[in-house]
C-alpha cells in the first residue's frame, strides 16, 4: 500500500480516518450570499487541506497581500503549523477512456468511454483500481461520455443518467474493493491508511473543447441530470473539461445547491502565450474571477497540452492576489497533440504524442511549484505516469 505516515490524503469511501488536524472542508461560499450553516455530516474529504468558508488571509491587518498568493502559504499553512513538514499534493487519477482502451475494454467512437459502461462494466473497475494502486487517492466516475454528443440522443434519452448513476456507483465500489483489501491486521490496527474520494463528472453537455456548440438551455437540462444521477454515490463534485464562461456559469447554476465541495477544472488553448486563455478565448483571469465569487472550492486546468499549464496557474494565482481571494489550485493534462478550434471530439481517436512518466514528472514538478497542490492526468495519462508522480511525492517533492 502506498502511503506516507506524515501525509493525509483526501478521505473518502464513507471512512473516517484519524487525524490530528480538521478534517471538516466546509464549502466556499459566494461573496454574495452568507456562508452556509455548519455542517453536521461528516465530511468525507478528510486529508485534502482546509480552506475556509471566506478567504481571509490569516493577518489581516498585513496589506502585502503577495504572501498569500499561492495555495501553501494562505491555505496550506494551517497543516504546517498542526503537522510539520508535509508535502501538501493530492494525487487524482488519469484518462479513464484511454486506460479503458490500453486493458482491453470495449472502446470506439462515437460511445468512448461510454462503451465499457454499457458492455463491460467490470473493465471500468479496473481501470479505477490501476489508477489507486499507482497511488491516486481521488478517482473520477466515468460518466464523462454519459451525454447525447457521444451517446446520440436517442441512447441518452433512455439510458443516460442511468449510465452516470451506474458509473459513480462503480467507482464506488472500486475504492470499497480497495479499502477491504487494504485492512490493517490487528498488530497494525493504527497505522495509517490512505483514503479516497470519488469524484463525480460533470462533463461538457454539448461536446468538449466547443464553445461554438454551447446552449445554455439545453447543457443545464443535461447536466442537472447528471448530477441528480450520481448524487447519492460521490464524495465531491468535478466539473471539467470547461472551455467557456457560459459553460462555468451553468455548472455553477446546477452545483449551487450542492453541499458537497465543487472543483472546477478549464480546459486551454493548445497555444503557448504569456496570456492564458479558455478555448472561447476567453483569459483565466476572468475565470477565476468568476469562479472564487461564484463559489468554487478548487480551480483546476486539464485536457490541454501540458505546456500551457503553468501560465494558467500563474494569471490564476495573480487573479486572486488581486482578489484578495484563494482557492486550491490544481492540473491534469493529456498526451494529445494540440487541438484547434475545428477539432471533431467523437470521430476520430486524437493522436497522441509520446510522453513518458519521467517528462510528464518535469511538467508536474513545475506545476506544483507555481501552487498545484491537486495534480494527476487526463486522455493518455496512464496509471505508470501516476506511480511516477506518486513515487515523486512519497520521496518528498524533491
Amino acid at each position: 500500500m502506498r502511503g506516507n505516515s506524515h501525509v493525509r490524503f483526501l478521505g473518502g469511501g464513507g471512512a473516517e480516518m484519524p487525524c490530528c488536524y480538521p478534517t471538516r472542508l466546509p464549502r466556499a461560499a459566494p461573496a454574495t450570499r452568507p456562508a452556509h450553516p455548519k455542517r453536521t455530516k461528516p465530511c468525507l474529504m478528510a486529508g485534502l487541506f482546509y480552506v475556509p468558508p471566506f478567504i481571509e488571509p490569516p493577518h489581516p491587518e498585513v496589506e502585502d497581500f503577495s504572501i498569500y498568493s499561492r495555495p501553501r502559504d494562505m491555505i496550506h499553512y494551517r497543516l504546517d503549523q498542526l503537522a510539520g513538514n508535509i508535502m501538501d499534493l493530492t494525487l487524482l487519477d488519469g484518462g479513464m477512456g484511454r486506460e479503458l482502451k490500453r486493458i482491453g475494454a470495449p472502446f470506439s467512437q462515437p460511445l468512448w468511454s461510454a462503451q465499457a459502461l454499457i458492455e463491460a462494466p467490470d473493465r471500468v473497475i479496473e481501470a479505477h483500481l490501476n489508477f489507486i494502486r499507482a497511488g491516486a487517492r481521488v478517482i473520477t466516475a466515468n460518466s464523462y461520455a454519459c451525454v447525447p454528443f457521444h451517446l446520440g440522443e436517442r441512447r441518452y434519452r433512455e439510458q443516460g443518467p442511468a449510465l452516470a448513476s451506474l458509473a459513480a456507483r462503480l467507482a464506488a465500489q472500486a475504492v470499497s474493493r480497495w479499502q477491504e483489501a487494504s485492512v490493517q491486521p490487528p498488530s497494525q490496527a493504527n497505522a495509517p491508511v490512505a483514503s479516497l474520494s470519488v469524484a463525480g463528472c460533470l462533463p461538457p453537455a454539448l461536446g468538449s473543447y466547443r464553445p461554438d456548440l454551447f446552449d445554455p438551455g439545453r447543457a443545464r437540462e443535461i447536466t442537472t441530470a447528471l448530477y441528480h444521477a450520481q448524487d447519492p454515490h460521490v464524495d465531491l463534485w468535478l466539473a471539467e473539461t470547461l472551455s467557456s464562461l457560459a459553460e462555468i456559469s451553468v455548472m455553477q447554476e446546477v452545483l449551487a445547491a450542492s453541499e458537497k465541495p465543487r472543483w472546477y477544472a478549464l480546459t486551454l488553448q493548445d497555444e503557448v502565450s504569456d496570456i492564458a486563455r479558455l478555448r472561447s478565448g476567453e483569459s483565466v483571469a476572468e475565470a477565476t474571477q468568476q469562479l472564487c465569487q461564484g463559489g468554487a472550492d478548487a480551480i483546476l486546468f486539464n485536457c490541454s497540452i501540458p505546456e500551457v499549464m503553468a501560465q494558467a496557474l500563474v494569471d490564476a494565482g495573480d487573479a486572486m492576489q488581486r482578489l484578495k481571494l484563494s482557492r486550491p489550485l490544481g492540473a491534469y493534462a493529456n498526451s494529445f497533440s494540440p487541438i484547434g478550434d475545428a477539432h471533431r471530439a467523437n470521430t476520430t481517436l486524437t493522436a497522441d504524442r509520446e510522453l513518458t512518466p519521467a517528462g510528464y514528472l518535469d511538467y508536474a514538478k513545475r506545476w506544483h511549484s507555481l501552487g498545484a497542490r491537486l495534480i494527476g492526468g487526463c486522455c493518455g495519462i496512464h496509471p505508470a505516469h501516476i506511480e511516477t508522480l506518486a513515487d515523486w511525492h512519497q520521496a518528498g517533492n524533491r
